[in-house]
């Protein structure tokens, strides 16, 4: 175990505090295998470290020690934190049990720093009663923990040295600019950027982020070649400018992708939809405003996905017939529920044809539930 800490101090230091009473073999031995899991695929000295701190912080076998924990990591780097400060704001947190006096209280914070400072995931100075953390044990803890839905967060540091992060939530912050060194979280799996004061989203920023499996940025138009590389995308909520681009992201994901949820969205840049009312994840189009079809398609090139459930058009500029602007309808099996609103010119959704041509076409709508029609002023019928 002492050859995974690589002859590092911190490391080795971190790991003897969370074997610290441990005398049964069996328990080393499975210590041992679980470490060397932790450690897996890890070759850098850097990432060599995190893994040792994120196994010893999981070894926390207290639910409060890691909250307190964690709530440490909060303050800046190098803070001198003050000890009864601290305590004051585990209580105030509600992060500890409730005791029958404040001085109990205070006897239950210092308990939980004290079994902090003997795993050596912080640092007590007793002759200044305050409490410090190492910088790559405060990198550590914001693995498991970056202050997500804080309204009033403008500025995320940089992040290239949290290669390790797997998940980056900034959902209903304030941020105006993706935080420096985004790209070169390599293990990302899901990364939340709902976030509608976002700026000068770069394009290219996602090409490296090769592992993502759920990306949401239902504020901002992306290209569909930002997503076309990321291979094992399973959830996709999002904007694009036109049908062409959504024809291009269709067309990439019938032959390589594997989506299982996507709510796409269609429109000017800057308006937004209720879209949490689409969550759970499902999967959804919505055509809005200025998005109506390109001018340079011809009608059986406007596509959508085979397994799409949800379909909404407002304000789209749709005319005369539904299917004529969208034949794949006829074969869209899984369509439970379409929406049109806000339609000037529509006059049906589907033409009668003979007999022989419903065969060639197929059953559109053969799933369809709910068909909601509101301020279309020159509807006529279904037919």
């Amino acid at each position: 175990m002492t050859k995974r800490c690589s002859d590092l101090p911190l490391a080795l230091v971190t790991l003897a505090g969370s074997m610290r009473g441990m005398a049964d073999i069996h328990e080393w031995r499975d210590a041992s295998e679980e470490l060397d899991e932790s450690c897996m695929g890890q070759a850098d000295m850097e990432n060599g470290v995190l893994p040792i701190l994120v196994y010893a912080f999981n070894r926390l076998k207290d639910p409060k020690l890691k909250s307190c924990f964690l709530y440490c990591s909060l303050y800046p780097e190098d803070y001198d934190i003050p000890r009864d400060e601290l305590i004051a704001n585990f209580i105030s947190e509600e992060l500890m049990d409730t005791r029958s006096s404040r001085r109990a209280d205070f006897d239950q914070g210092h308990a939980i720093l004290n079994k902090l400072e003997k795993a050596y995931l912080v640092e007590i100075w007793t002759d200044r009663e305050v409490v410090r953390m190492h910088d790559l044990i405060r990198d550590m803890a914001h693995l498991e923990k970056l202050n997500a839905g804080c309204g009033n967060l403008v500025y995320v540091p940089p992040l290239e040295k949290l290669r390790l992060l797997r998940q980056l939530d900034l959902t209903g912050t304030s941020i105006e600019e993706v935080p420096k060194g985004m790209e070169s979280l390599t293990n990302l799996k899901i990364l939340y950027l709902d976030c509608c004061n976002l700026k000068n989203m770069t394009t290219g920023i996602f090409h490296r982020l090769t592992h993502l499996q759920e990306l949401t940025l239902p504020c901002h138009v992306v290209h569909p070649t930002d997503v076309e590389g990321l291979k094992q995308l399973e959830l996709f909520d999002g904007r694009l400018n036109s049908v062409s681009d959504l024809n291009q992201l269709i067309k990439s994901q019938q032959s390589e992708g594997r989506l299982r949820s996507y709510h796409i969205i269609l429109n000017e840049p800057g308006e937004v939809f209720g879209y949490d009312e689409y969550y759970p994840p499902c999967k959804v189009v919505h055509f809005g405003n200025d998005s109506h079809a390109d001018s340079s398609l011809g009608v059986d090139e406007n596509l959508l996905p085979q397994d799409i459930e949800e379909l909404l058009f407002e304000g789209y500029g749709l005319s005369c017939c539904l299917l004529d602007y969208f034949p794949m309808l006829n074969n869209a099996k899984n369509l439970k529920k379409c929406d049109i609103v806000v339609e000037d010119k529509i006059e049906c959704i589907m033409r009668l044809s003979s007999e022989e041509e419903q065969q060639s076409r197929g059953v559109p709508f053969q799933s369809l539930e709910d068909l909601p029609l509101y301020d279309l002023p020159n509807f006529i019928g279904l037919l």
